[in-house]
C-alpha cells in the first residue's frame, strides 16, 4: 500500500509538471498572438496613413499643374491692389473723422494739468445738532414664531 502510494503521487506529480510546461507553452504562444495581432493593427494604420499621404500628394501635384507661381504672385499682387484701393475709399468715406484725436500722451499731458491745477475742494459743513432717536428696547424681541401664535390667539379670542 504504501509503494502503491508513493506510485501514484510520482504519477501525479509527473502529470502536474507536464500540464505546468502545457500552459507555459500556451502562454507563450498567446503572447506571441497578442504582439502578432498588435503588429496587424499597426502595419493597418501605417497603410492608412500611407494612402492619406498618397492621396495629399496627388492633390498637391494637381494642384501645381493648375496653378503656377505666376498666378500665385498675380492674385497676390490683385489682392494689395484692391486692398489698397479699399482703404482708399474708407479714407474718402470717413471724410475726415477721427483725425484730430489726440494721442495718449497728449491726453496725459492735459490730465496731469488738471489734477496739478486742481485745488482742496471745500465741503459744506453739516450742521450738528441733537436728533432725537427713539430708545432702544433693554429685552430680548418676540420671534416671528411667536408673534404669528400671538396673533393666531388673539384671533381665536375675538
Amino acid at each position: 500500500p504504501k509503494q502503491w502510494y508513493q506510485r501514484r503521487v510520482r504519477g501525479l506529480l509527473k502529470k502536474k509538471k507536464f500540464q505546468d510546461g502545457l500552459l507555459d507553452k500556451t502562454d507563450v504562444q498567446l503572447e506571441n498572438l497578442e504582439r502578432m495581432v498588435n503588429d496587424l493593427e499597426f502595419a493597418q494604420v501605417e497603410i492608412k496613413v500611407m494612402e492619406g499621404l498618397k492621396g495629399g500628394n496627388e492633390a498637391l501635384n494637381e494642384l501645381h499643374k493648375i496653378m503656377t507661381l505666376d498666378d500665385v504672385e498675380k492674385i497676390m499682387g490683385d489682392t494689395e491692389d484692391a486692398v489698397a484701393y479699399q482703404q482708399e475709399i474708407d479714407d474718402l468715406l470717413s471724410g475726415g473723422i477721427g483725425q484730430d484725436v489726440p494721442d495718449d500722451d497728449e491726453l496725459l499731458a492735459e490730465l496731469g494739468q488738471i489734477l496739478d491745477s486742481e485745488q482742496e475742494v471745500q465741503l459744506p459743513d453739516v450742521p450738528v445738532t441733537d436728533i432725537d432717536l427713539p430708545e432702544v428696547p433693554d429685552h430680548e424681541l418676540a420671534s416671528e414664531k411667536q408673534k404669528d401664535s400671538g396673533r393666531r390667539m388673539e384671533a381665536v379670542a375675538s
